[in-house]
């Protein structure tokens, strides 16, 4: 059996749209902190084998040496646990060494090139699995990756993609091509709303951790469980902050600062 986290587009370093007015604006950065911590927490918490990072785990590709040195200590308490962490670079984040002052720690195995490559591993109970990923060294990749994805080559195999179907720049693929490569799960990022391609064998999106504007309302990571031929998927919530939608009357309301004391009052009384 194998279990792991499916995580990508965390978005570290990303600020919040759309909330310059609230009074706690200053604390959102904080949130980003918060989910990664939530994500190394349920990893510990559950016991998983490894985590994957799908991509786009950083907002930009220069993340600042204070963001790389938040990073990188919530993955030294995987570390800690022996917990290895699979981390691929999307198109937002895409790679460039010299962008980083602090070496990866070393639990931290790093899919840098653009090229297909293969890490294989073995869980604590000796259950072999392979992983398989690319990463992006620019801002777009506009052809295919899947032909350079091996055949299925352990008990286990994943496979790692930062991509859409439907688009033109960012490695796109066919799912009937995907699912020619056998493996037991096909872990995506890019897309930030949380999309199952596939069943069998699953092609998934996870979705964002953590929401940064207000169409960014359904998050989460996956946790899966791989066990023979059966697979168990399950979303867990971890943002720190949620967006939500309210419905406010403004009947009768003449004038603008009206309508400010209304929404005010209606949100203290919620």
């Amino acid at each position: 059996m194998l279990r792991f986290i499916h995580c990508a587009d965390l978005h570290f370093d990303r600020t919040f749209e759309g909330l310059h007015l609230i009074t706690q604006v200053k604390e959102l950065p904080l949130a980003n902190n918060q989910v990664l911590e939530k994500i190394v927490t349920l990893a510990l918490n559950e016991q998983v084998d490894f985590l994957v990072f799908a991509g786009d785990i950083f907002h930009q590709n220069r993340p600042s040496l204070k963001t790389q040195h938040q990073f990188f200590k919530q993955i030294n308490r995987l570390k800690e646990q022996d917990i290895p962490v699979y981390m691929i670079f999307g198109n937002h984040d895409y790679f460039e060494k010299e962008r980083y002052w602090f070496d990866f720690p070393e639990n931290i195995h790093l899919f840098t090139e653009e090229k297909v490559r293969t890490i294989h591993g073995k869980n604590k109970t000796g259950e072999s699995y392979a992983i398989s990923g690319f990463s992006y060294q620019h801002p777009w990749i506009t052809t295919s990756k899947v032909s350079e994805f091996p055949k299925k080559a352990a008990t286990y195999h994943i496979g790692m993609y930062h991509g859409d179907s439907n688009g033109e720049r960012f490695a796109p693929f066919q799912i009937q091509e995907m699912k020619q490569k056998n493996y037991d799960y096909w872990a995506l990022g890019h897309i930030h709303v949380p999309t199952v391609l596939s069943k069998m064998p699953p092609i998934i999106y996870p979705g964002t951790p953590q929401g940064h504007t207000q169409k960014e309302k359904e998050t989460g990571v996956q946790l899966v469980t791989l066990d023979g031929m059966k697979v168990h998927y399950e979303t867990k919530k971890v943002a720190a902050v949620t967006w939500e939608d309210y419905e406010l009357s403004l009947l009768g309301i003449k004038s603008r600062k009206d309508a400010l004391e209304a929404m005010k009052a209606f949100f203290q009384t919620s």
